[in-house]
């Protein structure tokens, strides 16, 4: 689920990242985990969330070792930033931000395709725990 309007993400992205973190912890306590959306058979992604991964990442490229246009932005002013679960939502995984990532398309291609795949969603993990965890303390 995509914020539409400017205003909806104005005020998204105004609220703190605890407080759509909390947000988004709520909705995925009441999401239920096997409801689809459409005919992609996609669950249901929370926009609190994905907002509050795109603020953590101050509008840059989430991996530590991205080699491309990492704060390029759209004709908009947003970042070209693809915000993707490191453990997948049809299996199992939850949709709150220290399970989210924001990626440049490059990056999220290799996360996603890539031959080292498996090596760099352990780097992500790392990087996102670290920078979620730091929202905090």
């Amino acid at each position: 689920l995509h914020v539409r309007s400017r205003r909806q993400r104005q005020m998204c992205i105004r609220d703190s990242y605890k407080d759509l973190d909390e947000k988004a912890r709520v909705a995925d306590i009441n999401r239920p985990k096997n409801l689809k959306v459409d005919a992609t058979n996609r669950p249901r992604r929370g926009a609190s969330a994905r907002w509050a991964v795109i603020g953590r990442s101050g509008g840059t490229c989430e991996s530590p070792h991205c080699l491309g246009h990492s704060s390029e932005m759209t004709v908009n002013d947003e970042p070209i930033l693809e915000v993707d679960h490191l453990q997948d939502l049809a299996l199992g995984g939850s949709d709150v931000p220290v399970n989210m990532v924001a990626l440049c398309p490059n990056c999220h291609a290799l996360k996603t395709r890539g031959k080292f795949r498996d090596w760099l969603k352990e780097e992500l993990t790392r990087e996102v725990e670290k920078r979620h965890w730091s929202r905090f303390y």
